[in-house]
């Protein structure tokens, strides 16, 4: 079957993309997922949030033009149940992009990269910079799905349908893609405006559309300077229980759609 390729990506910053990638693919552990994640950011926020430092090894430029001369790519960063594995990001990414922007043929490359991996792993999650820029399109070709993290914020509305808008139009170079999923982060069930943006969510996308929600919580802000994810920093807190549920969700999804495909193959 190989594995889902799960792009997490909103245009605008703060909105917990980073932390939600990071999470999800360390809940997806406890279920015996194997995973990959891809720092695709320059700012390296995934890498940093696994307390991988990019001199350690080799970094996504030197995956993405097949140098293995700083060490084998994808590093083993946790090991709990079959593994989550990194490319980790750094600086240099910001030149590589503007070395290769011009090419159009250099948007392939990260699916051609990845298209190794794809029968090794179950997931292939990629955490992108939050824009529309020259990896974010990289992505959205080499993914078939979209997670959108995104605050209960009418504001954030509005990037929500601009991603819809370029997930459309990529869709015509990369057949099947789709937002699957709409990922609600910092999460107040009490506030009357978060239940008004879930109706104008499910008004765009359908009812099925939301994950579980992912409370809001300092110990998600202070996670990440330890190098640690939620389950290593506060494993017995509500939100590392929400990101479990946000897993065991993205799973149920999974199965769900490939018992649809099935039914209507036969």
């Amino acid at each position: 079957m190989g594995a889902r390729k799960i792009v997490f990506n909103n245009r605008k910053g703060g909105v917990g993309k980073t932390v939600s990638a990071v999470n999800v693919a360390a809940a997806l552990l406890f279920f015996e997922k194997k995973v990959l994640l891809l720092d695709l950011d320059s700012q390296a926020h995934t890498t940093i949030s696994l307390g991988v430092k990019g001199k350690e090894a080799g970094d996504m430029v030197s995956f993405l033009k097949g140098q293995q001369d700083r060490g084998p790519l994808p590093l083993k960063v946790r090991d709990r149940g079959k593994g989550l594995f990194l490319v980790p990001s750094s600086f240099a990414l910001s030149d590589y992009e503007r070395e290769v922007a011009r090419d159009p043929r250099g948007l392939l490359t990260l699916k051609k990269c990845i298209s190794a991996f794809e029968e090794e792993f179950d997931f292939i999650i990629m955490d992108t910079p939050p824009n529309f820029g020259f990896m974010t399109l990289s992505a959205y070709l080499a993914a078939t799905e979209i997670v959108v993290p995104m605050p209960p914020h009418f504001l954030a509305l509005k990037a929500l349908a601009e991603t819809k808008v370029i997930c459309e139009k990529v869709a015509r170079k990369n057949p099947g893609l789709r937002i699957s999923k709409v990922l609600l982060t910092f999460f107040n069930k009490n506030l009357r405006h978060a239940r008004s943006v879930i109706q104008e969510i499910r008004k765009m996308f359908g009812q099925d559309i939301l994950l579980p929600p992912v409370r809001n919580s300092v110990r998600l802000a202070e996670a990440p300077s330890f190098g640690q994810t939620i389950f290593e920093y506060a494993p017995q807190s509500k939100v590392a229980e929400d990101y479990k549920k946000v897993a065991a969700a993205l799973i149920e999804e999974g199965e769900g759609g490939m018992d649809n495909r099935e039914e209507q193959g036969s």
